[in-house]
């Protein structure tokens, strides 16, 4: 980060970062499941087809009930946790995970969620780390 000023500008480095507002981060789902959705055709549907049972062999770690655990990943290993997410909203269940999902993402937002999950400000999971999936 220090070879690129500008962006490590934005990093809150100094202080720990003003997680106050951080409600919009997630009040987008719906654009970013269809963004998501139509990037990764194939794994959508077939994540889709899947049942809870089918997801938790698939997925380490599955979070506590009443707790959210924070993903942060790439795009074709989120594609899972907004499918499962969807799962759980279709029946009417709080959703077990937190992703990045604001009704608009900007480069400055998603710095701001990723320090703020770094920092445990927005992980409801006592004593949790925030979890970074990669394909295998």
């Amino acid at each position: 980060m220090r070879k690129n000023s500008t962006r490590c500008g934005q990093w809150q480095h100094e202080k720990e970062p003003d997680c106050t507002h951080t409600d919009a981060f997630f009040y987008g789902y719906e654009r970013v499941f269809k963004k998501y959705a139509g990037l990764f055709p194939e794994r959508y549907k077939r994540y889709m087809s899947m049942n809870i049972s089918e997801f938790k062999k698939l997925i380490p770690r599955m979070p506590k009930k009443n707790c959210k655990q924070i993903v942060i990943g790439t795009g074709e290993d989120i594609v899972i946790y907004l499918a499962l997410n969807n799962h759980y909203m279709n029946l009417g269940k709080q959703l077990p995970f937190r992703l990045f999902t604001p009704p608009e993402w900007d480069e400055a937002g998603n710095l701001l969620f990723t320090q703020c999950a770094v920092s445990h400000q927005i992980n409801n999971c006592p004593y949790e780390f925030f979890f970074t999936h990669t394909s295998t």
